[in-house]
């Protein structure tokens, strides 16, 4: 006879395996059905990063190339520049987790995005927080600059 001890862990090990395999799936669906060809969470990040980008943008747009800039409007450029790098980082890794149209299957290739969405999560969250925290800065920095 087992060890209890021993039943009660492969019986553990078996629903964390479904579970994991029930989240793949479910991603997969998702997948599948979303419009953009990827994760919802994905797709609401690459929204997000697009409207941080187009209003650093118009931020960098609205200095004059010859003007002197106060020293808070200094910051605020070199803060944006260093989001732009961000920017990049967050694009690459979304990039490869879209649907690609040149692929035989699609199942599988939504099944690949679904998981590598999962494995990448934490990468992403952590990318997207630094760059939430430095838009926060340069929105904060802009309030400021334009009070005084």
């Amino acid at each position: 006879m087992a060890d209890p001890i021993a039943i009660i862990g492969l019986v553990a090990g078996v629903v964390t395996f479904v579970d994991f395999g029930f989240k793949v799936v479910s991603s997969s669906r998702g997948v599948r059905n979303s419009l953009s060809g990827t994760t919802a969470e994905v797709g609401e990040l690459d929204l997000i990063i697009e409207d941080i980008r187009a209003s650093h943008d118009r931020i960098k747009s609205g200095t004059k190339g010859d003007q002197k800039l106060s020293d808070d409007e200094n910051r605020i450029l070199l803060m944006v520049k260093e989001s732009e790098s961000l920017y990049e980082q967050l694009r690459h890794t979304i990039s490869k987790l879209e649907v690609r149209d040149d692929v035989r299957s699609k199942a599988l290739e939504t099944v690949r995005v679904a998981f590598q969405s999962m494995w990448k999560q934490s990468d992403l969250d952590v990318l997207a927080n630094r760059l939430n925290r430095l838009d926060q800065r340069i929105r904060g920095n802009l309030v400021f600059a334009l009070q005084l």
